[in-house]
C-alpha cells in the first residue's frame, strides 16, 4: 500500500517549540486491510528533541505494529529509536533535529461500513535553555471502513433498446487483491432485471480466495415492457469473517418506445362567405408503440381549432373533421398539424400536415362559380358524345 501522506496537525506547540505532525496513508480502507500512521517531528534550531515516547490509541479489535523509525541530529548523525513490545517508539539522546516514526494498522475483517477514529498518544521532550520541557501529543484522525466484499463487474451490450429485442448482460465476480485473502461461504448469486424478473440464481457453499465466475446472460425485452428507465441488479449474499453480508450492484438501461403519427388532410379550397371550411384528415399510427394524447390542430389567423383524439394503438386509423368559420371574403392560409406524446422518451412530437390556401368568395360569386363549373361539365360531355357519334358514322 503506497504511503500517500495525509497530514494533520495534532499539537501545535508555542512558537518557541516544535510541530508534531500525524499522517495516515489512507482515510478510506476496506475491512481486513491495513494502512499506515506516522509522526513527523521537526525541531527549531537551538531547541533539539532529546526524547519522545509515541504510540497510538486504536478502536477495539484493531491492532498496530512498528513499521519504521528514523531521525538525525543537528550534525546529520543518525539517532537510535527503540521499539517496546507493545509497539511504542522510544527515543532518548543528546538531541534530534528531525524524526519520523511509522506504524502499520490492521483493520479487522468483521468491520462493516463504519467510521472509526485513531488517537495520538505520547509525549515529546525538548531541550529549552538549561531545562527540558515535556509536550503531550494529542489529537485524532477519522477513517471510514468499507465492508469486505467481492469485486463485481457488470456491463450490458446496449444501454438503450427498442423492443422487441435481446440484449446481453456480462457479469464477472471475483475475490482478488486488494481484498484481504479470505474465503466466502454460503454464497448465493442472483441476477435480475425490472423487465424480465429473475434471470440467474446459483448457490455455492465455499468460494475460495482467488476464484472468479463469468456470466453471459441474454435478456429478452418484449414489446409489452413499459418504456422508461430500468435496471439490471446483481445481488450476492455471503458469509465472511463471521458476518453475513450482502453486496448489490445495479446497472441502468432504458427501454425506448418512439411512437409515430402520419396524417393526410383534404381541405375545401374555395368556400362561400358564411359557410365553414372543413378539414377532413386521416390519421394513422404506423409505429409499434402507442401514441398518447393525439390531437389535430387547424389554425387560420387568430382562429385555432383542436380535435382531441386520445391514445392511438399501433396500426390504428382515425378519421377526423374540423370545422372553421370564415366570414370575410379573401385568401387565407390554413395550417394543419398533429401532436402526440411518446411513451418513452416521454416527450411531445409534432407532425406538420401542411399549409393550405383557402379562398372565401361572396355568395353570388359562389353561385357563378357553380354555374360555370356546371357549364364546363355539360360542354365536355357534349364534345365527347359528338366525337363518339362521328366515329360510329364512319364505321
Amino acid at each position: 500500500m503506497p504511503l500517500l501522506m495525509v497530514l494533520i496537525i495534532i499539537n501545535l506547540l508555542p512558537s518557541s517549540g516544535q510541530y508534531v505532525l500525524l499522517g495516515i496513508s489512507d482515510n478510506d480502507v476496506v475491512a481486513g486491510g491495513y494502512f499506515y500512521a506516522f509522526y513527523n517531528m521537526t525541531a527549531i534550531p537551538g531547541k533539539p528533541i532529546v526524547g519522545f515516547k509515541l504510540s497510538l490509541l486504536v478502536p477495539r479489535g484493531w491492532t498496530f505494529r512498528p513499521y519504521n523509525a528514523s531521525g538525525i541530529t543537528p550534525k546529520g548523525e543518525k539517532i537510535k529509536i527503540e521499539w517496546l513490545e507493545n509497539g511504542t517508539a522510544v527515543y532518548s539522546g543528546s538531541g534530534a533535529s528531525v524524526a519520523h516514526v511509522a506504524f502499520r494498522i490492521n483493520v479487522p475483517l468483521n468491520e462493516t461500513d463504519v467510521r472509526r477514529s485513531i488517537f495520538a498518544k505520547g509525549y515529546l521532550l525538548v531541550k529549552e535553555g538549561n531545562g527540558i520541557r515535556r509536550y503531550i501529543v494529542t489529537g485524532k484522525k477519522e477513517i471510514f471502513v468499507h465492508k469486505w466484499e467481492p469485486l463485481v463487474y457488470v456491463n450490458l451490450s446496449k444501454e438503450e433498446v427498442v423492443p422487441p429485442a435481446i440484449i446481453t448482460a456480462y457479469v464477472r465476480i471475483l475475490t482478488a487483491p486488494p481484498l484481504y485473502p479470505t474465503a466466502m461461504r454460503d454464497v448465493n448469486l442472483r441476477v435480475e432485471t425490472t423487465t424480465s424478473g429473475l434471470l440467474y440464481n446459483e448457490s455455492v457453499e465455499y468460494w475460495p480466495y482467488g476464484h472468479a465466475i463469468d456470466l453471459k446472460i441474454p435478456i429478452k425485452i418484449s414489446s409489452n415492457v413499459n418504456g422508461g428507465e430500468h435496471k439490471l441488479t446483481v445481488t450476492l449474499s455471503y458469509e465472511v469473517g463471521g458476518n453475513i453480508l450482502k453486496s448489490t450492484v445495479e446497472y441502468p438501461f432504458k427501454v425506448m418506445k418512439p411512437s409515430k403519427i402520419d396524417a393526410n388532410a383534404n381541405i375545401s379550397k374555395i368556400v362561400k362567405a358564411g359557410h365553414p371550411v372543413w378539414v377532413n384528415a386521416s390519421i394513422i399510427n404506423p409505429s409499434s408503440f402507442t401514441a398518447h394524447n393525439v390531437e389535430l390542430h387547424a389554425k387560420v389567423g387568430d382562429i385555432h381549432e383542436v380535435k382531441k383524439i386520445g391514445d392511438m394503438e399501433p396500426g390504428s386509423l382515425e378519421g377526423v373533421s374540423i370545422k372553421i368559420n370564415l366570414k370575410d371574403e379573401g385568401n387565407y392560409t390554413l395550417s394543419v398539424w398533429a401532436i402526440w406524446e411518446q411513451e418513452y422518451p416521454r416527450e411531445f412530437r409534432v407532425l406538420n400536415v401542411g399549409n393550405y390556401t383557402v379562398e372565401v368568395v361572396s355568395e353570388g360569386l359562389g353561385i357563378s362559380w357553380y354555374l360555370l363549373s356546371l357549364v364546363v361539365v355539360i360542354l365536355v360531355a357534349a364534345a365527347v358524345k359528338y366525337k363518339l357519334g362521328r366515329s360510329r358514322n364512319k364505321q
